[in-house]
């Protein structure tokens, strides 16, 4: 269940492709710590594991639900931070698409960030930055959305990947795009679409991915009167 980088070649039994495989016994082993008879201290790195399965396979009522347990539990206190993290992560993730409240899938994710930030942990920064982008993309909140673009902009550059700087000039572009500047969006756009171009090959577990759309980027020239 540990997530791992997804190779070349993960079509192979016991490969990427075959993750939807564990589901029966990652469900039995939550049902089993969460029980009377299970063991405490397996429930929160359990729960964040299996959690990151649950977002590959779009149960995200699942997710949502076991990684909020795992939260609430009393474990959760003296729990490795990196597992809380991840479901902090999850949970937002997980809340945000299930049309659970706005105002605690922030809570988690902002939790989330702060965690990362004391840890150090720059990649699990960028992730969380990403999903608190999207965020504020669907509540319609723009001077909070380039706020977070901009930071997820200086946490892309300190970490020098490049991946995570083209998402990040993708993430200021879709900012400005929403805030009106048209011509400042263009340039971040092109900018994001560029280094992605640079980047033939990336591991779908990568903490930049997926890669951006170009949905924007359409839109974006056809307000510049530029439709082809």
């Amino acid at each position: 269940l540990e997530p791992r980088t997804y190779e070349p070649g993960g079509e192979r039994p016991g490969g990427w492709a075959h993750r939807a495989e564990l589901l029966p016994d990652a469900r039995a082993a939550l049902t089993w710590a969460y029980s009377d008879a299970g063991e405490p201290d397996l429930r929160i790195p359990l729960a964040a594991v299996c959690a990151r399965l649950l977002v590959e396979l779009n149960l995200l009522e699942e997710c949502r639900v076991w990684a909020g347990r795992a939260l609430a539990a009393p474990e959760n206190a003296r729990a490795d931070q990196t597992a809380v993290v991840e479901l902090l992560w999850a949970f937002g993730h997980a809340a945000m698409f299930t049309g659970r409240s706005i105002h605690e899938c922030e809570a988690a994710l902002r939790r989330g960030l702060e965690l990362t930030q004391q840890l150090g942990d720059l990649q699990n920064q960028f992730r969380l930055l990403s999903r608190l982008h999207a965020l504020h993309r669907r509540t319609g909140e723009r001077k909070r959305l380039l706020e977070v673009a901009l930071l997820a902009e200086a946490v892309a550059r300190e970490t020098g990947d490049p991946a995570a700087l083209a998402r990040a000039q993708t993430y200021v572009g879709i900012a400005y795009y929403l805030s009106g500047d048209q011509r400042l969006a263009r340039e971040r756009l092109q900018a994001g679409e560029a280094g992605d171009a640079a980047i033939p090959i990336l591991p779908v577990d990568h903490f930049a991915s997926p890669r951006g759309t170009h949905i924007v980027s359409c839109t974006n020239l056809w307000l510049l009167g530029l439709p082809d």
